[in-house]
């Protein structure tokens, strides 16, 4: 199953951002000069053909996608997973690069680790890619950048961020819920959670603002990604935090001609 959706451009350099996960894939064609977006699609791996493997099904979209074979000035790879963790520059070590996800990810000796750069934290993202993707891409598309989506959330909160608030930041796409907590200027928390139903999101939202001492009823929760106010998961949210919002998108919108539900569904792909 596929989403698009694109505007006319006629820059002549151009910038390819891939976002991959296990479940689909997502990709944003923009232009360098204007620093626009001109367009974006949608892929979801469930409705690919079952009896293929993954790359084959994959090679097969890039082969009746031309617009993905057309000269990219800059191509950037975000991985979106759960198994990241961000170290502190002091702690950190190359060397030991996996032991720093051993502690709440399944990593095995086979594993290849990467890590990105906080600067503002002083610190690293440490993750898993999935480097089976990777290797196809290369083969597509040639040589590339690659990061974690969390390096690019949370940067792009932070900028977002008013330092005179506490804050919890949701971001919510397909089972997977990754929560932000700043108290003012402070960066606090970034975790991730599986989620299967609207009562799991309740939960984990419910239990991290108690574990850093955030008040339903007083302390904003902002919400981007896949949330809209009609559907289960923001109603039930709602009925619990008072302070709820979907995250203003207009400054977002202002490199697109999309809609504030695509800004935040994309948020991270259109930041990279």
């Amino acid at each position: 199953m596929e989403k698009t959706n694109s505007i006319d451009s006629t820059t002549s350099k151009k910038k390819l951002s891939i976002q991959v996960s296990l479940n689909g894939l997502s990709f944003c064609i923009s232009s360098v000069e204007k620093e626009t977006i001109e367009s974006y699609n949608e892929v979801s791996f469930a409705f690919m053909e079952a009896s293929k493997p993954l790359e084959s099904n994959l090679k097969d979209y890039f082969a009746t996608h031309p617009n993905l074979h057309q000269k990219f000035d800059v191509i950037v790879v975000l991985h979106h997973n759960k198994m990241s963790a961000l170290v502190p520059n002091e702690l950190f070590d190359e060397d030991y690069i996996g032991s720093y996800l051993q502690y709440h990810t399944k990593v095995y000796d086979s594993d290849y680790f990467s890590h990105d750069g906080i600067d503002f934290l002083q610190a690293q993202c440490v993750y898993v890619p999935y480097i089976h993707l990777n290797n196809f891409l290369i083969e597509q598309l040639g040589d590339f950048e690659y990061h974690h989506s969390h390096s690019v959330l949370l940067k792009s909160i932070s900028k977002l961020h008013d330092a005179n608030t506490s804050k919890v930041y949701i971001h919510f796409n397909e089972n997977q819920a990754d929560f932000l907590v700043f108290k003012q200027e402070q960066f606090v928390l970034l975790n991730s959670f599986d989620i299967s139903t609207p009562t799991d999101l309740l939960y984990y939202t419910l239990f991290v603002m108690e574990q850093n001492q955030l008040l339903p009823d007083f302390h904003e929760v902002v919400l981007l990604g896949s949330f809209i106010e009609q559907d289960v998961n923001y109603q039930l949210l709602a009925e619990y935090v008072r302070n709820l919002s979907l995250l203003n998108s207009e400054s977002l919108a202002a490199k697109n001609y999309f809609s504030a539900s695509v800004n935040r569904k994309h948020f991270i792909l259109f930041q990279a």
